[in-house]
């Protein structure tokens, strides 16, 4: 009686369906190492090259082994610990001028890297550099393939400057051209937490302070979540409009002032400048009006109550995702942007009382 054939395949027949790296070295004429540095957009291969070895890769059908590609990974890692590879953060702003919240999102994303074994070195965006285009020049002659990009002082544009060989993320909203990775606070999220929170210890006449360059850099989501809330708890004729919005200047206690006398809010969302305003203005904080505040992250104490947007979180996601980048050798402008948003944290302080009795509603007109 003949025996009946098996339905699984050999481990010849297995053997001799994967196409490996060798192969493609040999069907493109060059060495093996040439067609792994290749694979791994190494600086020193001809661009030419390069994209000669992935065509025959992919007709060929090469696929990498996950298993191989771990193990490998774990003894570049191991030969790694003796230097530390360097990542750029690209800034535009020098970094005696940097706000205190830009500081912090670097060291997140410094700390982070560390782990990771890379080192993090900043390099200033002047306009000379980018002028002459230099930037990725001195990039690849450092042998730096990844970059993180801090929060910039407009809803920016970084132009002539060639990012195929790099890997990139920005730490902020504020980039939007060239398209790029970015890992962000919640602005959506986030505002509506904080109004929400409000809302739950007793406000309901909630107003926002929104300046028209920070809706702009968020790409309007902090003004959104405040309409949408808004719709969700109150009539139309209950809503309030942003302090600030419709300024194209700074907002002044003047302005304050106005918004106070003619809306009389109880509680209110905004920068933390805001609490010295309205106690030169009058108004007691919280008793008359309780003020959240989006908080500085020097300010460690209980003064202000509020979001902290968790920077050093943030740099920590952004340090994470570039390194998966330069792990799975992905190099250049996606596609594909992805965009991680970081959910911010509710902090207690003296500014906000566990209950909002409708004080700036009730109470007289100040000064």
């Amino acid at each position: 009686m003949a025996k009946a054939r098996s339905s699984t395949p050999s481990a010849a027949g297995s053997k001799a369906a994967r196409v490996t790296l060798k192969a493609v070295a040999e069907a493109c004429g060059v060495s093996l190492m040439t067609v792994s540095l290749a694979m791994r957009h190494e600086p020193r291969i001809p661009e030419e090259t390069r994209r000669r070895v992935e065509r025959m890769a992919k007709k060929m059908g090469y696929r990498q082994s996950p298993e191989l590609a771990e193990l490998m990974e774990r003894v570049r890692g191991f030969k790694q610990r003796r230097y530390h590879p360097t990542l750029a953060v690209l800034r535009q702003i020098p970094h005696t001028k940097l706000d205190r919240y830009s500081q912090v999102l670097i060291e997140g994303a410094r700390d982070r890297l560390d782990v990771h074994g890379y080192r993090l070195e900043a390099f200033d965006l002047t306009e000379e550099i980018l002028r002459h285009n230099r930037l990725a020049g001195i990039l690849e002659t450092r042998a730096i393939r990844g970059a993180l990009i801090p929060p910039l002082p407009d809803y920016a544009t970084i132009v002539d400057m060639d990012f195929s060989r790099l890997a990139v993320v920005a730490m902020t909203l504020s980039i939007h051209n060239p398209p790029v990775h970015r890992v962000a606070p919640s602005g959506l999220r986030n505002t509506r937490f904080g109004l929400e929170e409000l809302w739950r210890r007793g406000a309901r006449r909630i107003a926002m302070l929104l300046q028209k360059a920070a809706d702009i850099r968020t790409e309007g989501a902090f003004h959104s979540a405040y309409l949408k809330f808004q719709a969700d708890h109150l009539p139309p004729s209950d809503w309030l409009p942003v302090l600030g919005l419709d300024l194209d200047r700074g907002i002044d206690d003047l302005d304050v002032k106005a918004f106070m006398v003619k809306h009389r809010p109880d509680a209110i969302l905004a920068e933390p400048w805001l609490v010295d305003a309205l106690v030169r203005l009058g108004w007691r904080v919280p008793e008359d009006v309780a003020v959240a505040v989006w908080r500085d992250p020097k300010d460690k104490g209980t003064r202000l109550a509020g979001l902290d947007q968790n920077p050093v979180g943030i740099g920590a996601a952004a340090a994470d995702l570039v390194v998966a980048h330069l792990k799975s050798n992905d190099f250049g402008l996606p596609p594909n942007p992805i965009l991680v948003h970081i959910r911010a944290n509710w902090v207690d302080g003296d500014t906000v009382g566990p209950t909002i009795g409708g004080g700036g509603a009730k109470r007289a007109v100040a000064g």
